[in-house]
C-alpha cells in the first residue's frame, strides 16, 4: 500500500471510528428534504398510524409520498436494530408489508454479528439518509468497524442500501451482505423459480409476491448470491430466512469492503418490482410485452427458458397487457424465451416464443364456473363453509389459487357468507361442501363447460348436538408469524367455516389479537369467541414452542406484548408467561414433534419418572397431544397420549388438548383436531378456566360424551361399591363413525370393546333435515376401581375420513380428558404431590372459588356422585 493510499484509508477509518464512538448526538432527530423526511419514533401515535403495531418509540422512519420504511432502534433485540422491519405503500395492508432486512457480515467461513451502536439521520446531497453505525468481532478476536446509509427515492419505492466495513490490523476476507426475512411468502430467483431448497445460487434478483404488491432485493450491478434457510416443523418446512451476498473482499489485504443494494416495491406485482430494480440502477433489463384477449381473475404470465428454467411470473393491468422484464440467469444465454399463460380455475395456454422487445398475444382457454350455495338447512340461512372441488379427470388441476389465501387455496374455497362463483376447467367434478363434524357434508357431482353453469344447492343440517360443549383451536398461526401468509381475516374465516366456536391465535413470540377481524367480518358473541394469545417459540437454546392465554396486547412492547422468549429457561419462561396477567393458562406444544421443536425431545423428558435429564419444568397446565401436522400419523399420536396417560396415572393434572396448528388454509386445515371444552357460560374467561380444569375431550370429529354419574371429564365422581358406572356417548354426522371404545385406567388399557350404531328415534331427528340424523353409539360398563384412580375414554373408528379432508389416513378419533376417581371417600382422586392445582383441588389459578367450577350434584345418582366444588355436573 503506498503512503497516498494508506492516508487516505486513515481519513476514512477515522471519519467512521468517529461516528462510532457517539458524535451522532449532534444530529437532529428528523430531517425534512425534497419531499422525503427521516424520524425517530417518539411515541406511539405521534407519528405512527394507530393500526401500525411495527414502530415502536426509539424506532426510525424514512417516509416519502408514497412508501413508509421503518427501520428497528436501539432499543430493539440485536436482530432487529438497523434492520429495515417494514416497507409499506400507501393502502397497502399493514400484514403484506412487514419484513426483516439486516446486516450480514462473514468472516472466513462463520457469520458474524453486527453489533450496532449507533443511528443518526444525516443530509446529504438534498435528501435525508439513515446512518448505521456498529462493530463486528469474529471468533479470533479481530474488529471490523460497520457502517450502512438508507436512502429513498423521491420518486419510486425504492431504498437505497450502502453498506461498508473497515478492518482493523489484518483479516481473512469478508462477505458483506443481508439477511432477508420474508414474513412466511414463497421467494421467487430467476433460474430455479420459487425457491424449495437449500441450493446456494447467484441470481439477479430475489423477490416476493403479495396479493397488493411485489418487492424485489438486488445489489446495484453484479449478481447475488443467495442460499434460503427452511425451519423444520414436523415432517413440514417453512422457509425462514434468506442470507443474500451483496460483496465480498478480493483478499486479505483490502481494508475497506462495499455494498450498494436496493429494495423495491411496487403496486404492479414483482415483475414491476424488477423493472425498477433495473431502472433504480440505470441499466434496464431487456423487455417483452404480453397482451392477453381473454384475461380473468388471477391472470399469470410465466416467462420461462425453452428448458423450463423460470425466469419470472407476471399479472397483466386491468386491460389485459403486461410489460414483463427479461432479467439474465446464470448458464443461460437465449435469444428468446418462452410464456404460458394461466389464470384461476382455468387451464395453461398454449406455450408462445416471446423474444427481447416483442409484442407476443397469449390466449388462455375460456373456462366455466360453479355456482355455489351453502344454506342451514332449518333456517335457509347462508352459513360460512369449505368446498372443495375434485375433478374426475385426473389430468385436470384444479388451482384456485396459492394455499393461504381463504378465497382460493388450490382446489378449496372459504366461503364466508354462503354464496360464491367459482371458476373451473370444463369437466365432470365432486363438489364437497363442510361446515365441521357437527354438520351434514354435501357430495355432488356437477358437468361443468363453457356454456353451461351448473348449480350447486347445499343445504346441509346441523346433527350433532354439543349441548354447552365449544369447540375450540387452541394453537393457530397467520400473518404476524413469520413462517405463515394467511392474512388474519382470512383466519377468522377458515376457523368458523369449520364451526370453530373459540379460537386462540398463537403467532410465533407475538401477541395477536381475532377480534377486529371478527368484528369486519360480522361475527358476533353467538357464532365466534376469542381470546388473545402467543406461542413462546424458544431459542439460544431452543427448547419448544409453548401457548400463553390469554394476555394483553401491549403496544410498543416487544413482539406486542410477547414473553421473553430467548436465552431462557423452561422455569423463567413458564414464570414470565403467567407473570403477563391474571388467569394465563400455559399450554405446550407438540412435545414430540421432528425438528428440534418438541418440548419433551429437548428436555430430554423420560415419562416413566415424570423427571428430564435436561432442563425441565412442569408448571404448565394443559398439552397437546395431538398436533395437526400429526394427524394422519397415528404412531406420533399414540407415543403422547401414552405419555400423557402416565402423567395422568401419578395424578398429574395436565389437560389434554389437540390443535391445527395451521399455518395454511389448504391441507392444515384449521379446527383440526380440536378440542371441545365444557364452559359453565359462554364468555371466553369461562371457557379457559374450562380447558384448565379438564372439561374438554380432543377430537378430529366424534362428539365423545363420557360420565360417571354426573360427573364428566376434569370432575371427582366418588364411587361407593368399588365399581364406576361408566356411559359413553357418541355422536357422529353421517359421512364418518367410530367402531371400537377403550378404556383406560392408570395408564393401562383395561377395556376393549366394538362399539355399533344405535338405532335412531324420532326425537333425535334434526328440525328442518328429518332426513339427516346423526349416528349415535351408546355405552354402559361398570369399571372395578380399588383406589383412588383417572379413567379415559378413547373412540376410534377404522374408516379414514378421506373424502372429508382430502387427504388420506386420517381416523375418526376422540379422546376425553380424566374423570377423577375419588374410591376412599376422602373428597379427592389421586393426588401428584409435585402439582400445586391437584394439592387443592378448589383452587383455580386464575382466582376462582370452589363455586366457579360447579355445584355439588345429586349424591342418589346411580353408584357415583361428583365432589362438591369437583366441577361442572350438569346433564349433557
Amino acid at each position: 500500500m503506498t503512503s497516498v493510499s494508506t492516508h487516505a484509508f486513515a481519513i476514512r477509518l477515522a471519519a467512521v471510528l468517529a461516528l462510532a464512538s457517539g458524535c451522532g448526538s449532534s444530529h437532529p432527530s428528523t430531517v425534512r428534504e425534497g419531499g422525503v423526511v427521516a424520524y425517530r419514533v417518539t411515541r406511539l401515535g405521534a407519528h405512527a398510524p394507530p393500526r401500525d403495531l411495527t414502530a415502536r418509540p426509539g424506532d426510525w422512519i424514512l417516509e416519502g409520498r408514497h412508501l413508509r420504511v421503518v427501520v428497528g432502534g436501539l432499543a430493539r433485540t440485536e436482530r432487529e436494530r438497523g434492520a429495515i422491519l417494514q416497507a409499506r405503500l400507501d393502502s397497502v395492508a399493514e400484514e403484506e408489508s412487514e419484513l426483516r432486512i439486516g446486516p450480514s457480515v462473514h468472516v472466513g467461513r462463520d457469520r458474524q454479528r453486527v453489533i450496532v451502536r449507533e443511528i443518526v439521520a444525516l443530509s446529504r446531497g438534498g435528501r435525508p439518509v439513515l446512518r448505521i453505525v456498529g462493530e463486528v468481532r469474529s471468533s479470533s478476536g479481530e474488529k471490523y468497524i460497520y457502517a450502512r446509509e438508507l436512502t429513498l427515492s423521491r420518486r419510486d419505492a425504492v431504498v437505497g442500501i450502502a453498506s461498508m466495513l473497515v478492518r482493523v490490523g489484518h483479516s481473512r476476507q469478508v462477505i458483506l451482505g443481508d439477511r432477508v426475512e420474508w414474513g412466511g411468502r414463497d421467494v421467487f430467483v430467476p433460474g430455479a423459480g420459487w425457491v424449495v431448497d437449500e441450493n446456494t445460487r447467484d441470481v439477479s434478483f430475489i423477490g416476493v409476491e403479495g396479493a397488493e404488491t411485489g418487492m424485489a432485493f438486488a445489489s446495484n450491478g453484479a449478481p447475488i448470491r443467495i442460499r434460503a434457510t427452511f425451519d423444520r416443523h414436523g415432517s413440514t418446512q417453512f422457509l425462514e430466512h434468506t442470507d443474500v451476498e451483496v460483496s465480498r473482499s478480493t483478499g486479505a489485504d483490502d481494508r475497506i469492503t462495499r455494498a450498494r443494494a436496493v429494495l423495491v416495491i411496487a403496486r404492479g406485482g414483482l415483475s414491476d418490482a424488477v423493472r425498477r430494480v433495473g431502472w433504480s440502477r440505470g441499466a434496464p433489463f431487456a423487455e417483452a410485452v404480453v397482451s392477453f384477449p381473454y384475461a380473468p381473475a388471477g391472470t399469470t404470465a410465466r416467462i420461462t427458458t425453452h428448458e423450463r428454467r423460470p425466469i419470472l411470473e407476471a399479472h397483466p393491468r386491468t386491460n389485459g397487457v403486461t410489460i414483463v422484464p427479461l432479467p439474465p440467469i446464470r448458464d443461460a444465454v437465449e435469444d428468446d424465451y418462452v410464456v404460458v399463460g394461466g389464470a384461476r380455475g382455468h387451464a395453461d395456454s398454449d406455450p408462445v416464443t416471446i423474444a427481447r422487445n416483442s409484442n407476443v398475444r397469449v390466449r388462455i382457454p375460456h373456462g366455466g364456473s360453479v355456482r355455489i350455495q351453502v344454506r342451514d338447512a332449518a333456517t335457509g340461512r347462508g352459513i360460512p363453509s369449505r368446498v372443495r372441488f375434485v375433478p374426475a379427470n385426473r389430468n385436470i388441476t384444479v388451482n384456485l389459487g396459492p394455499d393461504w389465501a381463504a378465497n382460493g387455496a388450490r382446489d378449496s374455497v372459504v366461503m364466508r357468507e354462503g354464496d360464491a362463483d367459482v371458476p373451473l376447467v370444463p369437466g365432470r367434478y365432486r363438489v364437497i361442501v363442510t361446515h365441521g363434524p357437527e354438520w351434514t357434508m354435501h357430495d355432488q357431482t356437477v358437468d361443468v363447460s363453457e356454456t353451461f353453469r351448473p348449480d350447486v344447492k347445499a343445504n346441509l343440517a346441523h346433527v350433532v348436538d354439543p349441548g354447552r360443549y365449544v369447540g375450540c383451536d387452541l394453537h393457530v398461526h397467520a400473518s404476524p408469524s413469520p413462517d405463515s401468509q394467511v392474512t388474519l381475516d382470512d383466519r377468522v374465516a377458515s376457523l368458523v367455516a369449520e364451526g370453530i366456536g373459540f379460537a386462540v391465535p398463537t403467532d410465533h413470540n407475538h401477541v395477536t389479537d381475532y377480534a377486529p377481524s371478527a368484528a369486519a367480518l360480522g361475527l358476533d358473541a353467538s357464532s365466534f369467541l376469542t381470546v388473545m394469545g402467543v406461542e413462546a417459540t424458544t431459542a439460544n437454546p431452543a427448547f419448544g414452542h409453548f401457548n400463553a392465554y390469554p394476555v394483553p396486547v401491549v403496544p410498543g412492547a416487544p413482539g406486542d406484548g410477547a414473553p421473553a422468549w430467548d436465552k431462557v429457561t423452561p422455569a423463567d419462561l413458564f414464570a414470565s408467561m403467567r407473570a403477563l396477567g391474571p388467569g394465563v393458562l400455559v399450554q405446550v406444544n407438540h412435545p414430540r414433534l421432528e425438528g428440534g421443536i418438541g418440548f419433551f425431545d429437548a428436555s430430554g423428558y423420560d415419562p416413566t419418572t415424570g423427571t428430564a435429564s435436561g432442563a425441565y419444568s412442569d408448571d404448565y397446565d394443559a398439552l397437546e397431544i395431538w398436533n395437526g401436522f400429526d394427524l394422519a400419523r397415528q404412531p406420533a399420536f399414540d407415543r403422547v397420549f401414552g405419555e400423557w396417560l402416565l402423567m395422568v396415572a401419578r395424578g398429574r393434572h395436565v389437560t389434554a388438548v389437540g390443535n391445527s396448528d395451521s399455518h395454511k388454509i389448504r391441507y392444515e386445515w384449521a379446527g383440526y383436531p380440536r378440542t371441545y371444552v365444557r364452559p359453565l357460560e359462554r364468555t371466553p374467561l369461562a371457557i379457559v378456566a374450562a380447558i384448565r380444569a379438564g372439561h374438554a375431550f380432543v377430537t378430529s370429529g366424534p362428539f365423545l360424551d363420557v360420565s360417571i354419574g354426573t360427573s364428566g371429564p376434569g370432575d371427582t365422581a366418588t364411587v361407593t361399591n368399588g365399581l364406576a358406572a361408566l356411559h359413553v356417548h357418541v355422536q357422529t354426522a353421517p359421512f364418518s363413525g367410530v367402531d371400537r371404545l377403550e378404556v383406560w385406567m392408570n395408564g393401562a388399557k383395561v377395556h376393549s370393546v366394538p362399539l355399533a350404531p344405535t338405532p335412531p328415534t324420532r326425537a333425535r331427528a334434526p328440525r328442518g333435515a328429518a332426513l339427516a340424523r346423526a349416528i349415535h353409539y351408546d355405552a354402559r360398563l361398570a369399571i372395578p376401581v380399588r383406589s383412588d384412580s383417572a379413567i379415559v375414554v378413547v373412540v376410534r373408528g377404522s374408516r379414514t375420513l378421506d373424502d372429508y379432508f382430502g387427504r388420506a389416513m386420517i381416523p375418526p378419533l376422540a379422546v376425553a380428558n380424566p374423570i377423577w376417581i375419588d374410591a376412599d371417600g376422602d373428597g379427592s382422586g389421586p393426588v401428584d404431590a409435585r402439582d400445586p392445582l391437584a394439592l387443592d383441588p378448589d383452587a383455580m389459578r386464575d382466582g376462582g372459588s370452589a363455586s366457579d367450577a360447579g355445584s355439588p350434584s345429586d349424591a342418589s345418582s346411580n353408584d357415583a356422585t361428583s365432589t362438591p366444588g369437583s366441577g361442572d355436573a350438569a346433564p349433557r
